[in-house]
């Protein structure tokens, strides 16, 4: 016997899909405003994690990550940093 409502079953597996794009979605989002490691690893290896993604995501454009200062800051001037380096 066939399904007596084929449209039902295939809006259900439409939705499971969606929701499933939208978790990526915000997932990566919220790694993006606090990437992993950053309290564990502090604020430089943060800095050099986002230019290693800038590099994935754009191979023709030139990017370098130097510290040559101690970067041991308040955590929110931190997190202020590396979202303005981000932006940049």
């Amino acid at each position: 016997m066939g399904d007596p409502h084929p449209s039902a079953g295939n809006a259900a597996r439409a939705r499971d899909r969606e929701r499933g794009s939208v978790y990526g979605v915000v997932s990566s989002l919220i790694r993006q405003l606090r990437p992993a490691g950053f309290d564990e690893l502090g604020i430089a290896a943060a800095l050099e994690n986002c230019v290693v993604e800038w590099r994935a995501r754009l191979p023709e454009a030139s990017s370098n990550c130097r510290s040559t200062a101690d970067l041991t800051i308040q955590r929110i001037r931190a997190l202020a940093l590396f979202r303005l380096v981000q932006e940049a």
